[in-house]
């Protein structure tokens, strides 16, 4: 099941955008929910991510901002 942080975010994904913020401090870093289902499992949701990225990737032959280095792309 999905738990969902103070932010109102999922915890993953806040998780990924407070990562993101340490990385980079100068930056205004956000994050979308692709894919909605309270009770998909951390496994799941990561195959959805990397479906995602890929289909970018697929498209504009570049990976998505802030997804450099994603493993299983390309």
């Amino acid at each position: 099941m999905t738990q969902i942080s103070s932010t109102g975010n999922p915890k993953r994904l806040q998780t990924q955008i407070n990562k993101l913020q340490r990385q980079n401090p100068n930056s205004q870093v956000s994050g979308k929910v692709i894919y909605e289902n309270e009770n998909i499992s951390t496994a799941n949701i990561k195959k959805v991510e990397t479906k995602a990225i890929q289909g970018y990737y697929d498209k504009n032959k570049q990976d998505p901002p802030g997804n450099q280095n994603h493993p299983g792309v390309k």
